[in-house]
């Protein structure tokens, strides 16, 4: 990918009109398919189309609401449930969840007796995730 600098100078050297196709290239190290693609008008405007995304990840869609799926506060459309539903329709994988080991809990007092209480009754078939 060009540097906007030098297909700004490309632009610049083909609008004086003073070097042909193949000088400017050689001048600025492109080849002449690129110097040709830029005169004719076919480059894309990389550097405008990386602005305007830009600018569409700083504006919010719209103010914040209750996602009605999953109850967030979030900018509708809710990406969570979004992903969700793609994981659900097999277009992108779950990743694994890992054991309750791997998360390295340091619970104290009531909050450790209740985890075990729920751990326990997991286990035993109880009382399923979701619900929790």
């Amino acid at each position: 990918m060009l540097a906007p600098a030098v297909v700004q100078r490309i632009r610049q050297l083909l609008a004086e009109g003073q070097l042909s196709q193949r000088m400017i290239a050689r001048t600025t190290g492109v080849s002449r398919g690129t110097v040709a693609t830029i005169a004719l008008g076919r480059r894309p405007d990389y550097e405008a189309m990386r602005r305007q995304r830009q600018a569409e990840r700083e504006q919010p869609d719209g103010p914040l609401q209750r996602c009605p799926t999953c109850g967030g506060q979030v900018i509708m459309p809710c990406r969570r449930c979004r992903l969700e539903e793609m994981i659900r329709a097999g277009r992108v994988p779950r990743l694994p969840r890992r054991p309750e080991e791997d998360l390295q809990l340091q619970l104290v007092g009531a909050h450790r007796e209740r985890y075990e209480r729920l751990h326990a009754l997991r286990l035993a078939g109880q009382v399923e995730e979701e619900s929790l």
